[in-house]
């Protein structure tokens, strides 16, 4: 993995998917030195609240918020048993409401990323021709190296992760 990639942009949703995501973002930054990882979780607006669908949820920004600040907490801490927690300083944790894709390309736009990591549902990718998924509209749309799936190789470091409030404030503005 090439030094200059400060900044991964992990996507996140609670499937099974993006924990392998978030495992991957990890183990990635583990291997970059100065590395951030931020993990975005992209909910749907219901109101004033957010959905996520996954767990079938709907909470107030906030709540979402530091639901996934604790869970992305707590796999830090698991990968640091594990001993692939190494080297992390912290992670940045976003809740935004939109389309995922469309959020996942802003996001690492907007941070300047080295690198976004996604899971993969498939163990194959669909047909040339199947569009729609969000990993194949990412990958399409973004400036810079997408990873999918198990293509992430490394050893995975996190310590302490905070959460980014003003822009989940903005995600019902």
């Amino acid at each position: 993995m090439a030094a200059s990639i400060q900044i991964i942009v992990v996507g996140f949703d609670y499937s099974p998917a993006g924990f392998r995501a978030l495992e991957n973002g990890i183990r990635m930054a583990s291997r970059v030195r100065s590395a951030e990882p931020h993990v975005l979780l992209v909910a749907r607006e219901a109101g004033d609240e957010v959905r996520i669908d996954a767990l079938g949820l709907v909470l107030s920004p906030v709540s979402a918020a530091l639901m996934l600040r604790e869970d992305v907490e707590a796999e830090t801490r698991k990968a640091a048993i594990r001993g692939e927690a190494r080297g992390l300083s912290r992670v940045v944790t976003h809740v935004r409401a939109g389309d995922p894709a469309d959020e996942l390309v802003l996001l690492a736009a907007s941070l300047g990323a080295g690198a976004i990591v996604l899971g993969e549902a498939r163990k194959t990718l669909p047909p040339a021709g199947v569009r729609g998924r969000v990993t194949e509209r990412v990958r399409r749309a973004a400036r810079c190296p997408v990873y999918a799936g198990t293509n992430v190789s490394g050893e995975v470091p996190m310590a302490g992760a905070f959460h980014d409030w003003e822009r989940t404030r903005r995600i019902v503005a």
